[in-house]
């Protein structure tokens, strides 16, 4: 004989409330629990006797904040005269540290009306909070990168110019002049601004992939006129070979004048005064190679593992530049995120050759490319 259906129907109904992955609390009309579930329970590492009988706001989920004892109080007093709620406060979670919790309230009415019960829903939503957080930052990184390459290059033009000009006059007022020592200062204060406008430009980061494909000729006329202007004191030439070279490649423009720009300016720094760095770009095997050559000292084997890793200090002094090294460590997760390879060849006299790999068929994978760009904000 089967059961009466009042019976079965909270057979049901105790069953679903026990196996659900989401914690949920029966409460009576004042708040205090009647039933909870496993997944509840879980949230603090808690027993169903620390929670049955007690007020929610006292329950181990709040216990020891009182701002979230204050809130979960309010948002009761307002289901408790038939109004769903939904709220997010503080609670205690099972490792010890305080997490945010996802709750919602919502009352079950008598045929007359009345509210008897409370079914309370909660979710750990800590997580999924932190990796919100983390994408907004993301995504408000990459906008000042942007505006910060924008804005170098709106100051790179006229300061070319401005150096330019003094660069003439200098060569006109003579050393007995009473004004001559300030030759040197103009000079410090436009040099400040070139370094300046280069830190600007070198935190642009490149944002998911667009469809359409990059420029090569392009964006290599762009990184070595910039180069050029900003490397004026070093007499390094820049020289480029672009005979069998793609007219397109398949990845992200700022991915390519990133690495365009990062790899040759490493170069130059390496390079001796009157020095010449060599940009050649081929096509092999479906990929864009480019290679980066340069005459300055050439890198010693036991910190070749090391070149593309970002460092500071004494480390990284042996490494050529005596930069940090953030630039060849962009360009090396950069190009990894889209297939390719960035190796190192010691030249057999000095100097060394950097050779960047880019797959000519696309690879790109727009939002862990865009979450790797992210990870590497100068």
């Amino acid at each position: 004989m089967a059961p009466p259906i009042p019976l079965r129907s909270a057979c049901r109904f105790r069953a679903i409330f026990v196996s659900a992955l989401q914690g949920q609390l029966l409460l009576d009309v004042n708040g205090t629990c009647l039933e909870v579930n496993p997944a509840a329970l879980q949230v603090v590492g808690a027993k169903a006797a620390d929670v049955i009988d007690v007020p929610l706001p006292l329950a181990p989920w709040f216990t020891g904040l009182p701002d979230a004892q204050r809130s979960v109080a309010h948002h009761l007093g307002a289901a408790s005269t038939g109004n769903a709620v939904r709220f997010e406060t503080e609670t205690h979670l099972l490792d010890g540290r305080i997490g945010l919790l996802e709750v919602s309230i919502t009352p079950a009415s008598y045929a007359d009306g009345a509210v008897g019960t409370l079914l309370c829903e909660m979710r750990d939503v800590t997580e999924r909070r932190r990796s919100e957080d983390a994408l907004r930052e993301i995504g408000a990184l990459t906008t000042i990168g942007r505006l910060s390459a924008r804005v170098a290059h709106e100051i790179n033009n006229p300061l070319a110019g401005i150096q330019n000009a003094f660069l003439l006059l200098a060569d006109a007022v003579p050393q007995s002049h009473p004004h001559y020592l300030f030759l040197q200062a103009i000079d410090d204060e436009i040099q400040r601004i070139a370094r300046v406008t280069r830190s600007l430009y070198e935190t642009y980061q490149f944002e998911a992939p667009p469809d359409a494909p990059s420029n090569l000729a392009l964006a290599v006329k762009d990184a070595v006129a910039f180069l050029d202007q900003v490397n004026r004191r070093r007499a390094v030439r820049i020289t480029t070979e672009l005979r069998g070279a793609p007219a397109l490649v398949p990845v992200p423009d700022a991915l390519l004048r990133q690495t365009l720009y990062n790899l040759v300016q490493n170069a130059v720094e390496a390079s001796p005064v009157g020095g010449e760095v060599r940009l050649s770009i081929t096509t092999e095997d479906d990929h864009c190679v480019i290679r980066v050559e340069d005459d300055g000292m050439r890198v010693p084997d036991h910190l070749r593992d090391l070149i593309f890793q970002p460092m500071s200090g004494e480390r990284h002094a042996n490494l050529r530049t005596g930069s940090m090294g953030i630039g060849l460590s962009l360009v090396h997760q950069s190009v990894q995120a889209i297939g390719g390879t960035v190796t190192l060849l010691n030249s057999t006299g000095h100097g060394a050759t950097f050779v960047v790999r880019l797959p000519m068929t696309s690879v790109l994978q727009p939002l862990e490319l865009a979450r790797t760009a992210a990870g590497f904000q100068l």
